[in-house]
């Protein structure tokens, strides 16, 4: 796949690798593939768990403040982050 890239940016991955922190620009762009999907993917999964707890709240009523999502929401981080850990 040949990919075309803007000047500024190769000019940013070059300097990653003349500083030792790539051994090419091909891996640093694989890198940031990599960071993108796991940014995606983590903004996914966090949308997903806002619609389950509206879905819940609307299930019961609607009776869950911002705040009860907003904690809910944060509980369900913690317990992923402590599972992950």
């Amino acid at each position: 796949m040949k990919v075309e890239i803007n000047p500024d940016v190769q000019a940013h991955l070059q300097r990653l690798v003349d500083t030792g922190q790539f051994p090419s620009i091909e891996a640093a762009v694989n890198s940031g593939g990599e960071l993108l999907h796991s940014q995606i993917t983590e903004r996914d999964r966090k949308l997903a768990d806002l619609r389950a707890t509206s879905a819940a709240s609307i299930a019961q009523g609607g009776e869950h403040s911002a705040d009860d999502v907003r904690a809910d929401l944060t509980a369900q981080r913690e317990t992923r982050h402590k599972m992950a850990g």
